[in-house]
C-alpha cells in the first residue's frame, strides 16, 4: 500500500479505481487536496513481507507483477517512493 501526493490526470473527477485479476487487484483511491492511496492485494502466503525478496525494491517488484495492466497502475507506482509503500499480511 501507499500514499503519496499525486498529480493524477482524472484528480478530482474519479475517486476509486479497482483493477481485478487473477489472485491479485489493484486499487487507486484519491483521498482529497491532489493526496491518494494505492493497495496492491496479493494472494501470497503469511510472512511474505519479509521473505519476498525484492532486491531492486517494492516499486519494481510490483510494477512486474503488473506487467500489461492499465497503466494508471504504472503512473502512480512510478510517482511512488520507496519510503511511501507499506507491506503487511491481511487475512480474509
Amino acid at each position: 500500500a501507499g500514499e503519496l501526493a499525486y498529480d493524477s490526470f482524472d484528480n478530482g473527477q474519479v475517486g476509486y479505481k479497482v483493477y481485478i485479476g487473477p489472485k491479485q487487484y489493484f486499487v487507486i483511491t484519491d483521498i482529497g487536496n491532489g493526496n491518494y492511496q494505492w493497495y496492491a492485494f496479493l494472494a501470497r502466503d503469511p510472512g511474505s513481507a519479509q521473505t519476498e525478496e525484492k532486491p531492486m525494491g517494492s516499486v519494481k517488484y510490483l510494477k512486474d507483477i503488473f506487467t500489461n495492466w492499465s497503466a494508471d497502475i504504472h503512473h502512480i507506482l512510478d510517482a511512488t517512493q520507496e519510503y511511501e509503500i507499506e507491506q503487511r499480511d491481511l487475512y480474509d
